[in-house]
């Protein structure tokens, strides 16, 4: 057993040998978390709890039921189910069950690509010598943010994020109206004459 505190929330990791064993002890210190919240006229939120079970895709836990939401292979508190979710999102980092950081990177992706689009509307308005501070705050520090954690996976999931990069690199430093007019492959895209 291994808790980990924030500022107002707390995550309770569990390993067990069997699935059925694994569930039978976190309903245990669940149901200990809540007595304590109890003694100490404390709230849970149960509609805000949720659990992940982490497993690895070449590493199964043994149990001979294998259907996971069979009867006791669910997790409760105060007498309510916990909801299970395949990701959850931890200090910033999106976690999916296989610790394969794909629904992180998804994400990333995402923000990023958002960063670029704000980064060039913004652009023309900024001075010219804020341009790498810019990029610096409101790009490269969602790229790098937990990257010891996600960062490790091979070159080909961490192309779509290294593409975005060189595109937001391109519009704040390279020539801009070149590079997004390479997008206009339709003639009645481009100005005529």
């Amino acid at each position: 057993i291994n808790a980990e505190y924030g500022a107002d929330d707390t995550n309770i990791f569990v390993s067990g040998k069997s699935r059925s064993l694994l569930y039978k002890q976190a309903n245990e210190i669940l149901n200990s978390v809540h007595k304590y919240m109890l003694a100490n006229k404390l709230h849970i939120n149960a509609s805000k709890c949720c659990y992940i079970e982490f497993s690895s895709s070449n590493r199964a836990i043994k149990d001979t039921d294998t259907d996971i939401e069979a009867e006791g292979h669910k997790l409760f508190i105060n007498g309510q189910e916990l909801d299970r979710v395949q990701e959850t999102k931890f200090l910033g980092i999106t976690i999916d069950e296989n610790l394969n950081w794909n629904a992180h990177r998804t994400k990333l992706a995402i923000k990023l690509a958002t960063c670029s689009g704000m980064l060039n509307r913004i652009k023309d308005d900024i001075p010219t010598s804020l341009h790498k501070d810019l990029y610096h705050t409101l790009f490269e520090s969602h790229l790098t943010y937990g990257i010891t954690v996600w960062g490790g996976a091979s070159s080909n999931k961490i192309e779509p994020l290294f593409k975005t990069q060189k595109m937001c690199i391109r519009i704040m430093f390279g020539d801009r109206d070149a590079y997004l007019n390479k997008f206009k492959t339709c003639a009645r895209s481009r100005e005529f004459g």
